[in-house]
C-alpha cells in the first residue's frame, strides 16, 4: 500500500511536511544537541520518504510522536515550528485511516 496522494490533492493541500522539516532543519543549526529535535528530524525524513513513496513500512507511523513533541518542547520555543508539527500529526492521521 502506497500512501502517496493524489497530484491534485498536493496542489490544492499542500504536505506540511516539508516546511517542517526545513524548519527543523535551521532550528538544529542554533540547538545541534537538541534529543527533541533530533527525533522530530528522523520522525520527518521518514514520513516524507513514506508520502514519496520511497519507504513502503507504514507500520512505524504508530511510532510517530510530533505532537508530544509540538506541545511538551516547542510551543514555548518556536510556535510556528510546533503548529507544523500539529499539522503534520493531521497527516499521519490521514495516513493510519
Amino acid at each position: 500500500m502506497r500512501p502517496k496522494t493524489s497530484d491534485a490533492n498536493e496542489m490544492t493541500h499542500p504536505s506540511p511536511i516539508p516546511q517542517a522539516l526545513t524548519r527543523c532543519l535551521e532550528l538544529l543549526q542554533t540547538h545541534p544537541h537538541s534529543q527533541p529535535l533530533q527525533s522530530c528530524k528522523a520522525q520527518l525524513e521518514y514520513l516524507q520518504e513514506l508520502v514519496d513513496g520511497r519507504r513502503q513500512d507504514a507500520q512505524r507511523l504508530n511510532e510517530i510522536i510530533l505532537g508530544v513533541y509540538a506541545a511538551r518542547e516547542f510551543e514555548a520555543l518556536d510556535m510556528g515550528f510546533a503548529e507544523m508539527l500539529y499539522a503534520v500529526e493531521d497527516v499521519v492521521k490521514t495516513l493510519k485511516a
